[in-house]
């Protein structure tokens, strides 16, 4: 039997398992008001938890699954290129980053919830990373997520999609995840050699 090790990248796949089952617990069990994100209460330095469990919460069957299903297939893509610790450092990261973002640069937002905003900065952290593999998939990612955040900042909004999951779309926290990615993506060491580097390795 393998012995667990926090430096396998192999095993960044159970981070992203566990957040799903986290946001489906507590989406399903706890109370709403409870754990997200409240602009009043966090601003008065209590409760500052929230700026971490707001991610997790959800305001529906659609939403949650939605953000499950785009987390789980984020953590197909890209789990591999670091390591178990470094992901547990990262995620946390981009939660505060987006918590921070909208709670000192959107002060129009008052509550906040969901993955939104981490999705889209797991998104360009993957994508940095397939560059670095020299992957061209990562300009792919990178371009579709500008235009994404250019969408939600300057493009109308879709009224369907807000009745869907029963909240406004967060647009801003979304600019803020793929920023926080972008700087998180840039400073963490990789786990996977440069294809030359494996080259000579063989």
């Amino acid at each position: 039997m393998s012995r667990f090790s926090y430096e396998d990248p192999r095993r960044g796949w159970l981070l992203f398992l566990a957040i799903g089952g986290i946001c489906y617990l507590l989406t399903y069990y706890y109370p709403l008001p409870q754990y997200q994100y409240n602009r009043y209460i966090v601003g008065q330095g209590v409760q500052l938890y929230r700026l971490i469990t707001a991610h997790f919460m959800h305001t529906g069957e659609f939403h949650l699954v939605l953000n499950i299903i785009m987390l789980w297939f984020i953590g197909l893509l890209h789990s591999r290129h670091y390591k178990l610790w470094q992901w547990c450092l990262m995620i946390p990261m981009l939660m505060i980053g987006v918590s921070a973002g909208i709670h000192y640069l959107d002060p129009n937002t008052v509550y906040y919830i969901g993955l939104s905003g981490i999705l889209h900065g797991l998104v360009v952290i993957g994508a940095i990373a397939d560059l670095h593999c020299q992957q061209r998939s990562g300009y792919v990612l990178l371009l579709l997520v500008v235009i994404k955040v250019a969408m939600d900042e300057f493009g109308p909004n879709f009224p369907g999609l807000q009745m869907l999951i029963q909240a406004d779309i967060p647009a801003n926290a979304n600019l803020f995840g793929a920023l926080t990615g972008l700087i998180l993506g840039l400073i963490f060491p990789f786990t996977l050699p440069r294809p030359e580097k494996i080259k000579r390795l063989k």
